[in-house]
């Protein structure tokens, strides 16, 4: 019941109070201590309280999904996004979890664009479905699949209660079968992307990888989140890349970049 209570009480939080919650502020991580105890260990449905998702409903693990929650979560993403896209705008949300990114992108994109949002893991793509469900995100399909180097099946590596699994091997790790499809396999399926958002823990330069057709004949924007980016340079040819933040590219092809107002 307190931690019900709580989730009710956060929900009505000003944005102006939740938009200061973000990771690297001292006041920040003392609150998450004392809250932690306070909040539930099930899955539970909050509001966003600020950022571009503001007003939105998302489905979280309150304990470790606070900054959805705030609406702090990774903000140059954010700003990016909102920078990028416009309305009719088709988005491709590679790993797109329990959909804050998903639910910016079809408020972005509007009634005549389109979202794309893929996750594998099971226990996300049900909070996805409930996020695209709750919010009426009429524009978004969902698809419980994983985009990587090669279609066809390949093992998911989870552990633990994490709930960001991976293609990437990782010994010790549980893992589960899963269906993969590759960009270019989207491409001939749903057509061109305007902007491909890429945050598949480690292994983003190979799902890219599976993109060469759809890079080369229609060089979508790319939002990645990589640590390499000399290595990110080399799968995205002819692209400009601006860094984001430690972590995080926004990628587009040069010659669109310079001709942009």
């Amino acid at each position: 019941m307190t931690g019900s209570f709580v989730v009710r009480a956060m929900n009505h939080v000003p944005g102006s109070v939740a938009g200061r919650f973000t990771p690297n502020r001292r006041a920040a991580r003392i609150a998450k201590r004392a809250l932690d105890p306070l909040l539930p260990s099930t899955v539970s449905e909050v509001r966003v309280r600020a950022g571009f998702a503001a007003g939105m409903r998302l489905f979280i693990h309150p304990r470790s999904e606070k900054y959805y929650w705030t609406g702090a979560y990774e903000r140059a993403v954010q700003q990016c996004l909102s920078s990028s896209l416009r309305p009719g705008d088709v988005v491709w949300d590679i790993g797109a979890h329990a959909g804050f990114f998903t639910a910016i992108a079809s408020l972005l994109v509007g009634e005549t664009g389109a979202v794309h949002a893929f996750e594998p893991f099971p226990a996300n793509a049900e909070r996805l479905a409930q996020t695209i469900h709750a919010n009426r995100l009429r524009n978004v399909e969902l698809h419980r699949v994983a985009v990587g180097a090669a279609a066809g099946s390949a093992p998911l590596y989870t552990h633990g209660s994490s709930s960001t699994p991976s293609l990437t091997p990782h010994p010790g790790w549980s893992s589960m079968q899963v269906e993969v499809v590759t960009l270019d396999d989207l491409l001939s399926d749903l057509g061109p992307p305007s902007l491909v958002k890429v945050d598949v823990e480690g292994a983003e330069l190979e799902c890219l990888g599976g993109g060469r057709r759809l890079i080369a004949e229609h060089q979508p924007t790319v939002l990645a989140e990589v640590h390499d980016g000399a290595s990110l340079r080399e799968v995205l040819p002819g692209y400009e890349l601006i860094q984001l933040s430690k972590v995080h590219f926004a990628c587009s092809a040069a010659a669109r970049s310079r001709s942009s107002p």
